[in-house]
């Protein structure tokens, strides 16, 4: 209940906020690109991008490698808005969703050696997924989240920390991305967060 309560009213607040998210890919350890976004929500909850700046594209080869490395790129952009897409069905965790997993049993709870309670939800979004919780009792917030998933069959992992705004607001302020088997790594960070005029 107190998870439930906190991830509510704490979305509600972040809803007040206007924040830039810097996003970064690297393939087999090279930065591949980087973009920065202003977000926001909507009236209706729902997370609003606006591009603000990219990285520039390589310059284009010629010929059929030419071809083949725009073909790579095409197939690494559409990876990554699946992988978008995947964080952000765990991050902020949705409190109806929560609250489902806990009627469902799929919730273990314990302590971490931080003092922290560790929650696991298991099949929490996708079959065979795992997702561990930390959750600061005294202060009704989220501390970390980490997840293992699945993209297209492959392995993903997931791991989010979270920081507070002066009026205590909590938010996922790093999150990297994982995906082993095409050995891509992205990297979200949230700054300069600010609230949007009424």
């Amino acid at each position: 209940a107190a998870l439930k309560q906190a991830a509510a009213a704490n979305q509600a607040a972040l809803r007040q906020y206007v924040w830039v998210q810097h996003t970064a890919v690297s393939h087999k350890g090279e930065e591949k690109s980087t973009k920065d976004e202003q977000v926001r929500y909507d009236a209706a909850g729902k997370l609003i991008k606006t591009p603000l700046a990219a990285s520039a594209p390589p310059d284009k080869k010629r010929g059929l490698r030419g071809k083949a490395v725009e073909g790579k790129v095409e197939e690494l952009k559409q990876y990554m808005a699946s992988v978008v897409d995947l964080v952000e069905r765990y991050v902020p965790p949705q409190p109806a969703q929560l609250q489902e997993a806990f009627k469902a049993g799929k919730v273990m709870t314990g302590t971490d050696a931080a003092g922290l309670t560790r929650m696991e939800f298991r099949n929490y979004v996708l079959p065979g997924d795992l997702m561990t919780l930390s959750f600061d009792m005294k202060a009704s917030q989220i501390r970390r989240i980490e997840v293992s998933t699945a993209l297209e069959k492959d392995p993903v992992t997931l791991s989010v920390g979270f920081q507070n705004l002066p009026d205590g607001t909590n938010y996922a302020a790093l999150t990297t991305v994982n995906a082993v088997a095409k050995e891509i790594v992205v990297t979200i960070a949230a700054r300069s967060h600010v609230k949007a005029a009424p």
